[in-house]
């Protein structure tokens, strides 16, 4: 058995996301992205709370909390305008793109996709190879 994979840093992430851009944006839409002032000020007072509590409490210091909870914002990503109605279009699109590159490189035929999933992944990942029209 290999040994367990550490799991990816930040930056590792940031750095898959905007090499898959170039490939994946024209194949999904550009969904709007908007701050949520009701989570927002909600995540603020759970901080607040959070600081309160352990400000109260002997021994135990938040304070670099304290900066946090003036400024914090919640943002939504409506991911359900895609086609199929979920963010996973982004993932299935980037990994079946780059399968079909490889076997591309290699020489190889086109390779052949099966998902387990019966949910959205599952209809993201057929969509990708099988387009159908956008839903509304």
């Amino acid at each position: 058995m290999a040994p367990a994979q550490p799991p990816p840093t930040p930056a590792h992430i940031h750095a898959a996301v905007v090499a898959a851009f170039p490939a994946v944006s024209p194949r999904v839409l550009k969904t709007p992205l908007e701050r949520h002032l009701g989570l927002s000020h909600w995540a603020n007072a759970l901080l607040r709370q959070a600081w309160e509590r352990s400000h109260a409490t002997a021994g135990k210091s938040v304070d670099h909390i304290r900066e946090l909870w003036t400024d914090l914002s919640v943002w939504i990503k409506w991911e359900s305008e895609q086609r199929t109605g979920a963010f996973k279009i982004r993932g299935a699109t980037n990994k079946i793109l780059h399968e079909v590159e490889r076997a591309r490189r290699e020489g190889r035929p086109f390779p052949r996709f099966v998902t387990s999933s019966t949910g959205n992944h599952g209809e993201d990942s057929s969509s990708v190879v099988s387009p159908r029209p956008k839903r509304r």
